[in-house]
């Protein structure tokens, strides 16, 4: 059996907490801009300590594939004609 290789999602998860962690530590949004724009695969932890810094931005969102909202049908109602007595 070869050498074992380390789970790549423990990995990333693990390196992207602790740079969350040190941005949460930061005051400066600017600072957290730069690193949401040059870190696309962590992205969404990154934006979620950013959010904490109070920062509006979308750029984050550039890095992801946008989800498919399906619109719902609307049933149409029919009317019932009354019949008119004569």
């Amino acid at each position: 059996m070869g050498l074992s290789t380390p789970d790549l999602n423990n990995v990333t998860r693990s390196w992207a907490s602790t740079r969350a962690f040190s941005l949460r530590l930061s005051l400066s949004t600017q600072q957290c801009l730069q690193e949401v724009d040059s870190v696309h695969a962590h992205n969404i932890i990154l934006w979620s300590s950013c959010k904490t810094l109070g920062v509006t931005d979308q750029r984050w969102q550039q890095g992801r594939p946008k989800k498919k909202k399906k619109k719902k049908k609307k049933k149409k109602k029919k009317k019932k004609k009354k019949k008119k007595l004569s």
